[in-house]
Protein backbone atom coordinates (compact mmCIF):
# COMPACT_ATOMS: atom_id res chain seq x y z
CA UNK A 1 0.00 0.00 0.00
CA UNK A 2 2.99 2.38 1.28
CA UNK A 3 4.38 1.33 -2.65
CA UNK A 4 1.37 2.15 -4.17
CA UNK A 5 1.45 5.54 -2.31
CA UNK A 6 4.62 6.01 -3.28
CA UNK A 7 4.32 5.57 -6.98
CA UNK A 8 1.09 8.44 -7.29
CA UNK A 9 3.11 11.01 -5.32
CA UNK A 10 6.01 10.36 -7.53
CA UNK A 11 3.45 10.33 -10.88
CA UNK A 12 1.96 13.90 -9.20
CA UNK A 13 5.29 15.75 -8.72
CA UNK A 14 6.24 14.88 -12.18
CA UNK A 15 2.78 15.99 -13.72
CA UNK A 16 3.33 19.40 -11.64
CA UNK A 17 6.81 19.53 -12.71
CA UNK A 18 5.80 19.26 -16.79
CA UNK A 19 3.19 22.00 -16.11
CA UNK A 20 5.69 24.19 -13.93
CA UNK A 21 8.59 24.10 -16.65
CA UNK A 22 6.47 26.19 -19.78
CA UNK A 23 5.32 28.28 -17.31
CA UNK A 24 8.55 29.45 -15.80
CA UNK A 25 10.73 29.27 -18.88
CA UNK A 26 7.75 31.30 -20.77
CA UNK A 27 6.69 33.69 -18.57
CA UNK A 28 7.15 36.39 -20.37
CA UNK A 29 4.52 35.37 -22.98
CA UNK A 30 2.19 35.41 -20.83
CA UNK A 31 0.23 38.38 -20.02
CA UNK A 32 -1.43 38.34 -16.22
CA UNK A 33 -2.83 41.19 -15.86
CA UNK A 34 -2.89 40.94 -12.12
CA UNK A 35 -3.17 44.95 -11.34
CA UNK A 36 -6.76 45.58 -12.07
CA UNK A 37 -8.43 48.34 -10.80
CA UNK A 38 -12.34 48.45 -10.15
CA UNK A 39 -14.46 49.75 -12.69
CA UNK A 40 -16.89 52.10 -11.60
CA UNK A 41 -20.41 53.02 -12.50
CA UNK A 42 -20.21 56.74 -14.87
CA UNK A 43 -22.75 58.44 -16.04
CA UNK A 44 -23.33 62.36 -17.75
CA UNK A 45 -26.39 63.80 -17.57
CA UNK A 46 -27.80 67.20 -19.52
CA UNK A 47 -30.77 69.61 -19.25
CA UNK A 48 -32.45 71.73 -21.47
CA UNK A 49 -34.65 74.83 -20.91
CA UNK A 50 -36.68 77.77 -22.20
CA UNK A 51 -34.69 79.98 -19.51
CA UNK A 52 -30.86 77.99 -18.98
CA UNK A 53 -28.86 74.92 -19.76
CA UNK A 54 -27.06 72.50 -17.86
CA UNK A 55 -24.42 70.65 -19.57
CA UNK A 56 -21.91 67.80 -18.69
CA UNK A 57 -23.62 67.00 -15.23
CA UNK A 58 -21.16 63.78 -13.92
CA UNK A 59 -22.64 61.31 -11.71
CA UNK A 60 -19.76 58.46 -10.60
CA UNK A 61 -20.75 55.50 -8.13
CA UNK A 62 -17.91 54.68 -6.88
CA UNK A 63 -16.20 53.55 -2.95
CA UNK A 64 -17.01 56.39 -1.97
CA UNK A 65 -20.30 55.94 -2.20
CA UNK A 66 -21.77 58.90 -5.55
CA UNK A 67 -20.06 61.73 -6.40
CA UNK A 68 -22.59 64.51 -8.58
CA UNK A 69 -22.30 67.71 -9.66
CA UNK A 70 -19.06 69.29 -11.87
CA UNK A 71 -21.46 70.96 -14.51
CA UNK A 72 -21.74 73.64 -16.54
CA UNK A 73 -24.99 76.02 -15.65
CA UNK A 74 -25.95 78.61 -18.50
CA UNK A 75 -28.45 81.26 -18.05
CA UNK A 76 -30.86 82.05 -21.16
CA UNK A 77 -33.10 84.55 -19.62
CA UNK A 78 -31.82 87.80 -18.81
CA UNK A 79 -34.75 88.82 -17.01
CA UNK A 80 -33.84 85.74 -14.65
CA UNK A 81 -30.99 87.54 -13.55
CA UNK A 82 -28.64 90.98 -12.87
CA UNK A 83 -25.87 92.22 -11.32
CA UNK A 84 -25.92 91.81 -7.65
CA UNK A 85 -28.33 88.87 -7.55
CA UNK A 86 -27.53 85.88 -5.19
CA UNK A 87 -27.81 82.50 -7.23
CA UNK A 88 -28.18 78.69 -5.38
CA UNK A 89 -28.08 75.85 -7.32
CA UNK A 90 -29.50 72.69 -5.90
CA UNK A 91 -29.26 68.99 -7.24
CA UNK A 92 -32.36 66.93 -6.40
CA UNK A 93 -31.94 63.58 -6.28
CA UNK A 94 -35.69 61.32 -5.60
CA UNK A 95 -36.07 62.49 -1.76
CA UNK A 96 -32.47 63.68 -1.61
CA UNK A 97 -30.79 67.27 -1.90
CA UNK A 98 -27.60 69.04 -2.16
CA UNK A 99 -26.85 72.67 -2.19
CA UNK A 100 -23.13 73.41 -4.96
CA UNK A 101 -21.05 75.57 -3.92
CA UNK A 102 -20.72 77.90 -7.47
CA UNK A 103 -17.97 79.34 -9.50
CA UNK A 104 -18.72 82.04 -11.60
CA UNK A 105 -17.21 82.55 -14.89
CA UNK A 106 -19.35 85.46 -15.73
CA UNK A 107 -23.34 86.04 -15.27
CA UNK A 108 -24.86 83.87 -16.94
CA UNK A 109 -22.44 81.31 -16.80
CA UNK A 110 -21.40 79.00 -13.70
CA UNK A 111 -19.57 75.51 -12.53
CA UNK A 112 -20.86 73.36 -9.81
CA UNK A 113 -18.79 71.95 -7.54
CA UNK A 114 -18.09 68.25 -7.14
CA UNK A 115 -20.33 66.59 -4.05
CA UNK A 116 -19.96 62.91 -2.16
CA UNK A 117 -22.76 61.18 -0.41
CA UNK A 118 -21.74 57.68 1.22
CA UNK A 119 -25.97 56.84 1.35
CA UNK A 120 -27.68 57.60 -1.18
CA UNK A 121 -29.26 54.95 -2.64
CA UNK A 122 -30.53 54.56 -6.58
CA UNK A 123 -31.05 57.20 -8.67
CA UNK A 124 -34.32 57.66 -10.72
CA UNK A 125 -34.99 60.91 -11.17
CA UNK A 126 -32.54 63.59 -11.03
CA UNK A 127 -33.24 67.88 -11.38
CA UNK A 128 -31.24 71.13 -10.48
CA UNK A 129 -32.98 73.81 -8.76
CA UNK A 130 -31.55 77.24 -9.73
CA UNK A 131 -32.96 79.86 -7.08
CA UNK A 132 -32.73 83.65 -7.95
CA UNK A 133 -32.63 84.26 -3.56
CA UNK A 134 -32.72 88.11 -4.53
CA UNK A 135 -35.95 88.03 -6.74
CA UNK A 136 -37.38 84.72 -5.54
CA UNK A 137 -37.70 82.99 -8.93
CA UNK A 138 -36.70 79.75 -9.02
CA UNK A 139 -36.11 77.10 -11.89
CA UNK A 140 -36.50 73.43 -11.93
CA UNK A 141 -34.89 71.54 -15.06
CA UNK A 142 -34.85 67.99 -15.01
CA UNK A 143 -31.97 66.09 -15.96
CA UNK A 144 -31.43 63.27 -18.54
CA UNK A 145 -28.68 61.37 -19.53
CA UNK A 146 -26.55 62.01 -22.13
CA UNK A 147 -24.06 58.91 -24.56
CA UNK A 148 -21.13 58.48 -22.74
CA UNK A 149 -18.67 56.85 -25.01
CA UNK A 150 -15.96 54.35 -23.26
CA UNK A 151 -12.58 53.84 -24.06
CA UNK A 152 -9.70 51.22 -24.03
CA UNK A 153 -6.81 49.63 -25.47
CA UNK A 154 -3.74 46.96 -24.48
CA UNK A 155 -1.01 45.51 -25.29
CA UNK A 156 1.21 42.58 -23.93
CA UNK A 157 2.28 44.31 -20.58
CA UNK A 158 0.11 47.60 -20.85
CA UNK A 159 -3.73 47.80 -20.62
CA UNK A 160 -5.56 51.44 -20.69
CA UNK A 161 -8.65 51.68 -18.96
CA UNK A 162 -11.83 53.78 -18.25
CA UNK A 163 -11.07 56.81 -20.54
CA UNK A 164 -14.33 58.59 -20.35
CA UNK A 165 -15.27 60.57 -23.65
CA UNK A 166 -18.14 63.01 -23.75
CA UNK A 167 -18.00 65.58 -27.24
CA UNK A 168 -15.34 68.01 -26.56
CA UNK A 169 -14.04 66.76 -23.03
CA UNK A 170 -12.00 63.96 -21.96
CA UNK A 171 -11.74 62.08 -18.61
CA UNK A 172 -8.46 59.93 -18.11
CA UNK A 173 -8.75 56.77 -16.38
CA UNK A 174 -5.55 54.42 -15.43
CA UNK A 175 -2.45 52.69 -17.08
CA UNK A 176 -2.25 48.89 -16.08
CA UNK A 177 1.40 47.28 -16.12
CA UNK A 178 1.45 43.47 -15.65
CA UNK A 179 4.98 43.28 -14.62
CA UNK A 180 5.66 46.81 -12.88
CA UNK A 181 8.59 45.84 -11.22
CA UNK A 182 10.24 44.12 -14.26
CA UNK A 183 10.19 47.23 -15.62
CA UNK A 184 11.15 49.12 -12.90
CA UNK A 185 14.31 47.65 -13.03
CA UNK A 186 15.55 49.51 -16.10
CA UNK A 187 13.34 52.20 -15.91
CA UNK A 188 12.60 55.41 -12.98
CA UNK A 189 10.15 57.82 -15.00
CA UNK A 190 7.31 57.52 -17.08
CA UNK A 191 5.60 59.87 -20.02
CA UNK A 192 2.25 59.34 -21.03
CA UNK A 193 1.19 61.59 -24.28
CA UNK A 194 -2.34 61.41 -25.21
CA UNK A 195 -3.23 62.36 -28.68
CA UNK A 196 -5.40 62.21 -31.87
CA UNK A 197 -5.25 61.73 -35.37
CA UNK A 198 -5.40 64.44 -37.56
CA UNK A 199 -9.06 63.89 -40.54
CA UNK A 200 -7.40 62.72 -43.30
CA UNK A 201 -4.20 63.47 -42.47
CA UNK A 202 -1.23 62.34 -44.83
CA UNK A 203 1.73 63.99 -43.69
CA UNK A 204 3.95 62.76 -40.92
CA UNK A 205 2.85 65.46 -38.56
CA UNK A 206 -0.46 63.63 -37.86
CA UNK A 207 -1.24 63.60 -34.70
CA UNK A 208 -2.09 66.16 -32.18
CA UNK A 209 -0.95 65.93 -28.38
CA UNK A 210 -3.81 66.97 -26.12
CA UNK A 211 -2.54 66.31 -22.91
CA UNK A 212 0.94 64.88 -21.07
CA UNK A 213 1.18 62.92 -17.38
CA UNK A 214 4.58 62.57 -16.27
CA UNK A 215 5.83 61.07 -12.76
CA UNK A 216 7.75 58.40 -11.85
CA UNK A 217 6.38 54.50 -12.32
CA UNK A 218 4.80 54.08 -9.46
CA UNK A 219 2.67 57.61 -9.53
CA UNK A 220 1.42 56.89 -13.14
CA UNK A 221 1.01 53.03 -13.65
CA UNK A 222 -1.01 50.55 -11.46
CA UNK A 223 -2.81 54.06 -10.08
CA UNK A 224 -6.65 54.64 -9.77
CA UNK A 225 -7.39 58.00 -8.99
CA UNK A 226 -11.30 58.97 -7.70
CA UNK A 227 -10.19 62.80 -8.85
CA UNK A 228 -10.33 62.22 -12.25
CA UNK A 229 -8.21 64.32 -14.73
CA UNK A 230 -10.44 66.29 -16.84
CA UNK A 231 -9.53 67.35 -20.36
CA UNK A 232 -11.64 70.11 -22.24
CA UNK A 233 -11.06 70.55 -26.05
CA UNK A 234 -12.28 73.44 -28.03
CA UNK A 235 -15.71 73.24 -29.01
CA UNK A 236 -15.36 71.89 -32.38
CA UNK A 237 -13.38 69.42 -31.04
CA UNK A 238 -15.19 66.46 -30.86
CA UNK A 239 -13.16 63.78 -29.23
CA UNK A 240 -15.64 60.82 -29.83
CA UNK A 241 -15.17 61.32 -34.02
CA UNK A 242 -11.33 61.06 -33.76
CA UNK A 243 -9.01 57.84 -33.07
CA UNK A 244 -7.20 58.67 -30.01
CA UNK A 245 -4.28 56.84 -29.03
CA UNK A 246 -1.62 57.20 -26.21
CA UNK A 247 2.30 56.94 -25.90
CA UNK A 248 3.98 55.50 -23.85
CA UNK A 249 7.43 56.90 -23.10
CA UNK A 250 9.66 55.06 -20.36
CA UNK A 251 12.91 57.11 -19.33
CA UNK A 252 16.16 55.46 -18.04
CA UNK A 253 19.36 54.61 -19.36
CA UNK A 254 17.63 53.98 -22.75
CA UNK A 255 14.20 55.64 -23.06
CA UNK A 256 11.99 52.72 -24.64
CA UNK A 257 8.62 54.48 -26.93
CA UNK A 258 5.85 52.91 -28.17
CA UNK A 259 2.01 53.88 -28.60
CA UNK A 260 -1.31 51.76 -28.33
CA UNK A 261 -4.64 52.28 -29.93
CA UNK A 262 -7.80 53.13 -27.97
CA UNK A 263 -11.06 51.55 -28.88
CA UNK A 264 -14.66 52.42 -28.14
CA UNK A 265 -15.68 49.73 -26.21
CA UNK A 266 -19.13 50.47 -25.26
CA UNK A 267 -21.44 53.53 -24.82
CA UNK A 268 -22.47 54.32 -21.56
CA UNK A 269 -25.90 55.69 -20.79
CA UNK A 270 -27.86 55.78 -17.42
Amino acid sequence: MKKINKTHLSVAVLLLAVLLFPLMTQYKNFVFHTYETKVFQKSIYYGLHDSAFVDYYSLVENEKGYQLGKAKVTIKDESFIHDGDEIEMTSLIDDHSFEHVLEKEDLYHYNLDLITDKNLGSVNQLTLEIKNKTTGQTLSIPLNPSELNVYTGQNKDFTVKELYVYKNRIQLGSINCANIDQWKKEYDNVRIEYRYKKPESTSNDQYVVFYKQMGTIDEILNHYSTDRIDVKMPEDILLQNLDLSIVIVLEGENDLAFSINLSKVNEVKS
